[in-house]
């Protein structure tokens, strides 16, 4: 489980893509979510700092910068090849 901000938890293995929220083409597809209701908003009011895409077509806007998400993952994905190897 990945914490995108405020405790809000995502699974990892579902993020396809993570990009930055103000590029017009972020623009447009975070506008087409709202409309077909498949945003999902875990900034609490304060300012995106990243878009994740989903496998199941939802996006969520994040308030933290996507570097700070990429090295998350990085260090879940070391933490598991080492409880991989342990065994």
């Amino acid at each position: 489980m990945l914490d995108v901000g405020f405790k809000n938890f995502i699974d990892k293995d579902r993020i396809i893509l993570i990009m930055p929220p103000n590029s017009s083409k972020a623009k447009r597809i975070i506008k087409e979510a709202l409309l077909s209701r498949k945003l999902i908003n875990c900034t609490n009011g304060r300012k995106a700092g990243s878009l994740l895409v989903l496998n199941t077509y939802h996006l969520i806007l994040s308030p933290l910068k996507s570097s700070s998400i990429n090295k998350k993952l990085e260090t879940i994905k070391e933490q598991t090849l080492d409880s991989k190897t342990m065994i």
